[in-house]
């Protein structure tokens, strides 16, 4: 929790006036409105203020305004001339600042030192959650995990008497035959991570970043030993009695998904996340399909190292902290290039894994992110919220 949460928690704002001289102190009636629009509005309200009409402030305050807006228009130089501010609505915001006073200090008035503390907006008391009622699974798909066959019992005894459309599982093939027969007539549809590493033989090459750090979840998926595992994990899945279809999630790790394309009709963005784990001050640590042989292979066909084309002026790796150190630096070209033939490796080795199900349903999990309003509200730490999807794989 930060020092902003800690102090919105106290509802401190009550206890803090306007400068007398401010020329725009909010009123009782505007600093209530202020704080609904900020919580239901937090990117607009809560940074830029509230917005009042003329009528909503004094004779002394709209008649500034409207001295401002006839300036504005007078003076302007801008060429072309653009169009008249109008000025028919305002924003008011609000800062929570300190001033440090001295008594008796000579030069200054007294006041030794000022500050921005926060945003008016970012110091409103959480909301209280409201209660919801009990979300039934009925009718809704049932996922869940077993690595014994009680977990596998127990999870279909809990879809059945739900009432669930299906239970999802991830388990091996024979715990999945334990959840098939006590499903009875319920659908069972497997769950499998192709690539992914924790159950893996030890001797299958683990994914590595740029960092040449070895991942703990994933494979490499192009590598022909990891192919050659996945498709028989698979072939052993589909050969399940009564499974009825299966699901393979994990099929694109990150540094697989493409380059980043933007859809101007749907109004969304597919490939690669833009947001590279700048948070924890490891940029691209979480972009995978950077293992020796993989960046060996690329210079051979392409005389280029991998790493030499990263975008982005705060990676570390190789010649990247300077722009010019490499002529193929910043070539959105060149680094959009690697990225489709990665999704276009695993894509062809996910091929070979799907065909060796045979004719049993499969299908591709997807997951598309969005900002959430309702988790900037709540003041999560990851202001997203995540649809997974699911597609047909033919």
């Amino acid at each position: 929790m930060t020092y902003s949460d800690k102090i919105a928690a106290a509802d401190a704002l009550p206890l803090l006036s306007f400068d007398d001289d401010d020329r725009f102190p909010l009123t009782p009636a505007l600093r209530a409105r202020y704080a609904e629009e900020a919580r239901t509005d937090p990117n607009v309200t809560g940074r830029y203020g509230v917005s009042v009409a003329l009528s909503d402030l004094s004779a002394e305050q709209a008649e500034y305004l409207q001295r401002m807006v006839r300036t504005a228009n007078e003076n302007t130089e801008v060429k072309p001339v653009p169009s008249p501010v109008r000025g028919a609505r305002f924003r008011i915001t609000a800062d929570v600042r300190f001033n440090v006073y001295v008594p008796g200090e000579p030069f200054l008035g007294g006041r030794v030192s000022q500050g921005f503390v926060g945003n008016y907006g970012n110091w409103l008391p959480p909301l209280p959650i409201p209660a919801s009622e009990p979300i039934s699974l009925a009718g809704r798909v049932l996922h869940l995990r077993a690595t014994k066959e009680d977990e596998a019992i127990r999870a279909a005894q809990i879809a059945v008497k739900n009432n669930v459309s299906a239970l999802w599982l991830d388990a091996s093939p024979e715990i999945l035959t334990v959840a098939v027969v006590k499903a009875r007539s319920l659908p069972v549809i497997a769950v499998v991570s192709p690539w992914q590493a924790q159950n893996a033989p030890d001797e299958l090459p683990r994914d590595e970043n740029p960092h040449q750090e070895k991942s703990a979840d994933y494979l490499t998926p192009d590598d022909p030993q990891v192919v050659a595992w996945a498709t028989e994990r698979m072939r052993r899945v589909a050969k399940v009695k009564g499974i009825r279809g299966i699901v393979l999630q994990g099929a694109f790790p990150t540094g697989y998904r493409g380059s980043r394309v933007y859809d101007s009709g749907a109004g969304i963005w597919s490939g690669e996340p833009a947001t590279l784990d700048y948070d924890r001050n490891r940029p691209l640590s979480d972009q995978f399909g950077y293992g020796v042989s993989r960046r060996r292979r690329y210079l051979v066909e392409h005389h280029l190292d991998p790493c030499d084309i990263l975008l982005g002026v705060t990676s570390d790796i190789g010649e990247g902290n300077s722009k010019t150190q490499s002529p193929f630096r910043c070539s959105p070209e060149l680094y959009n290039a690697w990225l489709d033939e990665n999704r276009q490796r695993c894509a062809d080795a996910l091929k070979q894994v799907r065909d060796s199900a045979g004719n049993i349903p499969v299908y591709w999990a997807g997951c598309s992110v969005f900002l959430s309003r309702t988790a900037r509200l709540a003041k999560m730490p990851d202001y997203v919220d995540r649809i997974q999807w699911y597609v047909a794989a033919s």
